[in-house]
């Protein structure tokens, strides 16, 4: 977080997966999306059902890795 205040990163890209049940998961996924597009990386975010589960990180896995 501290790099991403100092510095720019407008040829990244990420995701950011979060079972849409894991009610701090989501809050915390918002605020480093957040946080990852203030220095122009390229981010994506995706809530899917479930909780902190392995199916969610599968679902996640599949979703987002072409």
């Amino acid at each position: 977080m501290a790099l991403m205040r100092t510095r720019r990163y407008p040829s990244s890209a990420g995701s950011f997966v979060t079972g849409a049940e894991e009610t701090s998961g989501v809050v915390a996924q918002r605020g480093a999306a957040a946080a990852a597009r203030a220095p122009g990386m390229d981010i994506r975010i995706r809530e899917l059902p479930g909780g902190h589960s392995w199916q969610v990180w599968s679902a996640g896995l599949r979703t987002e890795l072409e």
